[in-house]
């Protein structure tokens, strides 16, 4: 029983919803209402799910140049590419992502 209760709480210790560091701001902030929160947040998901959809050089090139903050040459050499062929990639990578994103695709946004 000991065992089947700590499982059951491991698991909805996984589930526990929890926001950004990010959001941390907004909440300290008492002008931003719960409205904008709610809107940053529903974008932040759709561009976490837009994510998921790229292929994976794609998403690692993006992870790398944009939230790990390489620079072209380092995240190049770190993916075995040529400068060039990263640029292209992260290009591509962002244009994927801004398809996804379009209003038409239901990604409608004000940011």
């Amino acid at each position: 029983m000991s065992i089947a209760r700590r499982k059951l709480a491991d698991h909805f210790r996984r589930k526990r919803p929890t926001l950004p560091l990010e959001m941390a701001d907004y909440v300290a902030q008492p002008s931003v209402s719960a409205e904008d929160l709610v809107d940053r947040q529903l974008y932040l998901q759709q561009i976490s799910q837009a994510l998921e959809r790229l292929t994976p050089n794609r998403a690692e090139a993006i992870a790398l140049r944009l939230f790990g903050e390489f620079s072209t040459a380092e995240a190049a050499q770190i993916m075995g590419k040529s400068e060039a062929a990263f640029r292209m990639l992260v290009s591509r990578a962002l244009d994927d992502l801004r398809t996804h994103l379009s209003p038409t695709k239901g990604g409608s946004h004000d940011f």
